[in-house]
């Protein structure tokens, strides 16, 4: 796996991301092979380990592509190889 800064590449066509907020981790996981983003919460606080039940969404189920598109080119930026995007909203090819 590649660490850059709070982005992780566990292979060419995921990316990670995770944001600490007081004890707490919110993590995002890109697959553009699936086209899914995975989504927990983990709280450290006071020694616990407690993580949230995950959310996924499909890329054709997010309103705005925005996000997506940041880390598809972060991921390309560490290496990463993931599908080409379709002319179409959030297809991959």
């Amino acid at each position: 796996m590649i660490r850059h800064g709070n982005l992780e590449k566990p292979d060419d066509v995921t990316i990670i991301d995770t944001i600490e907020m007081n004890g707490r981790y919110l993590t995002k996981i890109f697959n553009f092979e699936a086209e899914q983003i995975t989504t927990f919460i983990t709280d450290y606080n006071q020694g616990q380990h407690i993580s949230q039940q995950p959310v996924i969404q499909n890329f054709c189920d997010v309103q705005s592509d925005a996000e997506i598109e940041r880390m598809r080119a972060e991921l390309i930026k560490i290496g990463g190889k993931p599908p080409a995007k379709a002319a179409s909203k959030n297809k991959i090819v």
